[in-house]
């Protein structure tokens, strides 16, 4: 198993932010970094409205994609160095039930295919 430095960079070099305080030591992602992952294409108009969305390669509505990404941005995403794990929360008491889980699968597979790699 790699310590936690290696971890750490490992999963810096994915788009995470590593934080430590407090005995405390984790890498946070944001909602962007999910949606990378788990190729959530959106584009927009010039207004910033989203005109057509596309989740895997899957055209999704509008307002699926809107529902998505503002929950992806009201949540937090993190690794836990001192367990070895990946933990999400709502931040403003929302549930992540507009977060598809195979998003969230995905993007966990991902980084631990990184770090075992």
């Amino acid at each position: 198993m790699k310590n936690k430095i290696e971890i750490a960079k490992i999963l810096t070099e994915n788009g995470g932010n590593a934080w430590e305080k407090n005995g405390y030591a984790r890498v946070y992602f944001n909602g962007t970094e999910i949606a990378h992952h788990s190729h959530l294409e959106v584009t927009r108009y010039n207004t910033g409205n989203i005109s057509s969305a596309t989740l895997d390669g899957e055209i999704i509505s509008n307002s699926t994609a809107w529902d998505i990404l503002s929950n992806l941005s009201d949540t937090k995403f993190w690794y836990d160095l001192n367990d070895n794990k990946f933990y999400t929360k709502a931040q403003f008491g929302f549930g992540l039930h507009k977060i598809p889980n195979e998003m969230w699968s995905k993007f966990v597979s991902d980084m631990r295919e990184a770090i075992n790699g």
